[in-house]
């Protein structure tokens, strides 16, 4: 029999999804190895708790139809979620601070652009003069 000490159990707040290579290597780390009627008894055992909890699952009503499926926007919906939880994380700039970014980028723009341009007029003067 599989005593609590014997599994390691995985933490209850890793949310992530797992992929195949992490469900091995996590099957390779119990303590002992289990025997094939102990595996059996626990995949009835998970079997038989799916089947309870979708019979406990509320119907939907018989005479009413649903235009949209709102199951389909979940993803959607907790992206948003997400999404607004992350912008009220960030800690914005004060007034001085854009101001004096978006004076260092004009400048930098400006600066570029003349020296681009220099470059550019330069090559053409060398080119007509080869020509």
């Amino acid at each position: 029999m599989v005593t609590e000490k014997s599994v390691r159990l995985r933490p209850v707040e890793d949310t992530r999804k797992e992929s195949r290579a992490d469900r091995k290597a996590f099957a390779r780390e119990t303590v002992e190895p289990r025997d094939a009627s102990e595996l059996q008894n626990e995949k009835h055992l998970r079997r038989k708790e799916e089947r309870r909890e979708a019979k406990s699952r509320k119907p939907e009503k018989e005479g009413r139809r649903q235009f949209v499926n709102t199951e389909r926007f979940g993803g959607l919906q907790r992206f948003y979620e997400d999404a607004a939880s992350e912008i009220r994380k960030v800690q914005w700039p004060d007034r001085e601070t854009t101001r004096n970014l978006v004076i260092v980028v004009i400048a930098l723009s400006v600066v570029m652009g003349v020296l681009l341009g220099g470059i550019d007029y330069v090559l053409f003067q060398l080119f007509e003069a080869l020509t």
